[in-house]
């Protein structure tokens, strides 16, 4: 074997940077720490319903695991514009999404069709999905394609023949 020993002026190289490649070492250490920590204001909108059945009652705890994180959380139901508002996550009930947002499925939900007894006595109780269509029907306008009710197989009745799509028209 062959052995390799540092020139004069080497040995004094390796001597001055080794302090400051000790420290270059040390600095990124400590920002690999720092990455793993969660910090700075994260912006939340979220539905009423939502906001007040699944996020505010894990908000303490969350931020009691994330000290160096402010939270803001809109509570509203109107469909904001996440980029123009500066929102960081906006939580939305709605199959539709704008071409301009990144989603994901976050939980399915489902959605109950109720009557009024005044209402059913007056217009007659529907009898399939597909009878919707001559009802007045009212729907939520803050999510994309809120008015077009969707029923498949799962959720039709046996004797509608498919998927029915129902175009409701009335809003609240």
């Amino acid at each position: 074997t062959r052995s390799v020993r540092f020139t004069e002026a080497g040995q004094r190289l390796v001597e001055n940077i080794r302090g400051e490649y000790e420290q270059i070492a040390t600095s990124f250490a400590t920002v690999r720490e720092m990455a793993g920590v969660a910090r700075g204001l994260i912006r939340v909108t979220a539905p009423v319903a939502f906001a007040r059945q699944q996020l505010v009652p894990k908000v303490s705890d969350f931020l009691r695991a994330n000290p160096h994180v402010r939270l803001q959380l809109e509570v509203s139901d109107r469909l904001s514009s996440i980029a123009a508002e500066g929102f960081d996550l906006a939580i939305r009930h709605s199959a539709q999404v704008p071409e301009t947002h990144v989603a994901w499925k976050l939980c399915e939900t489902r959605s109950v069709i109720v009557a009024t007894r005044a209402y059913v006595k007056r217009r007659g109780l529907p009898e399939s999905p597909a009878d919707l269509a001559s009802h007045s029907c009212l729907f939520y306008p803050r999510s994309l394609g809120a008015g077009i009710w969707s029923f498949d197989r799962k959720t039709a009745r046996k004797s509608d023949a498919g998927p029915v799509t129902v175009t409701v028209n009335g809003q609240f």
